[in-house]
């Protein structure tokens, strides 16, 4: 028997028996995978892998390998279903071509001890055998479907900013006011109160400090380092205090002259959530806006940190959004 598709001219002929030869070789290849000895990690490797996703990979996969939007995830249920009792050779290659644009260039020992690091968070433990850096011997191994799942490390960020007042005494904020209709229209010229500063979009200042005459005479002021992530923020600054939203659900008030941090807040996710990436706040009035990755809308007092409402976004029982801009 024959299936014929057609459309325009294109014809593509199937047979029964292909359909047949081709369901049994599929069959055949993931019973011989299930049959092979499961992946071993010391863990020493898994340590030093956990070193190298830090330093190689965490800004792209997050901090705890939950990927956000077009980065796929490395822990929980999509890893399990997508790698769970396929050959680690399979895997070590998806890895060995990280990071992009330098892919195969961290060395056969960075990338096998990534490879244990990556294993051991989803739930298998470590042991005295030592996963091999040859490919070729890692296409003998499996990665156990059935012990995945289990995490071996917490998911949700450490909170590391405190929320009960600001860090400095910094005049700054006592001299903050509130954001009007007609400043949000209107930007004083010091001002950058949305992502492209006005409704318009332009993204441009009037500020003439800096000319093509003098920018070649720019020097960097200071620098301030985001929490480990993905960061896609514009930072809003209005009378001279900067606010940037980055991964882990982090607000930073910082002095836009000195870079001086004035507070911090965090948001204390809700059980089973993993942060994702931020592009942006609203600032009104008093309050500075901010969309939550648990789906929330919280207002903080803008001279403080401190949070003055909350309010649950309702997505039903809806799964796989992302707040990211308020």
């Amino acid at each position: 028997m024959e299936t014929i598709y057609s459309k325009g001219l294109t014809r593509i002929i199937i047979s029964s028996a292909f359909v047949a030869s081709f369901s049994a070789g599929q069959s055949f290849l993931y019973a011989a995978e299930a049959d092979q000895p499961a992946a071993s990690f010391t863990a020493n490797q898994a340590t030093q892998g956990e070193v190298a996703y830090v330093a190689h990979c965490a800004s792209c996969h997050g901090a705890n390998l939950e990927g956000f939007g077009l980065v796929p995830s490395l822990s929980g249920t999509y890893f399990a279903e997508r790698w769970g009792n396929k050959a680690v050779d399979l895997l070590a290659g998806d890895v060995r071509r990280m990071p992009p644009g330098a892919e195969n260039t961290l060395g056969a020992t960075a990338y096998t001890e990534l490879l244990a690091y990556i294993l051991y968070h989803n739930g298998i433990s470590a042991s005295e055998q030592a996963l091999p850096e040859r490919v070729s011997a890692l296409n003998a191994l499996v990665i156990p479907a059935e012990q995945l799942g289990n995490q071996n490390v917490t998911v949700a960020n450490p909170l590391i900013y405190l929320t009960d007042g600001p860090i400095s005494n910094s005049p700054r904020l006592q001299n903050l006011s509130p954001v009007t209709d007609n400043m949000l229209l209107n930007p004083p010229a010091g001002d950058w109160l949305n992502w492209r500063r006005t409704l318009d979009a332009s993204g441009h200042s009037p500020l003439e400090q800096i000319t093509k005459e003098n920018v070649s005479n720019l020097q960097m002021a200071w620098g301030w380092s985001l929490p480990t992530g993905a960061n896609m923020m514009t930072p809003i600054v209005h009378d001279g205090v900067l606010f940037a939203y980055s991964f882990g659900d982090v607000v930073q008030a910082l002095d836009a002259a000195t870079g001086e941090l004035l507070w911090g807040f965090q948001r204390e996710l809700e059980p089973g959530r993993v942060p994702d990436s931020k592009k942006g706040v609203a600032i009104y009035d008093n309050k500075l806006i901010i969309p939550t990755s648990d789906m929330h809308l919280i207002a903080l007092d803008v001279k403080t940190g401190q949070p003055l409402w909350d309010h649950k976004v309702d997505i039903g029982d809806e799964d796989g959004h992302w707040f990211k801009s308020a």
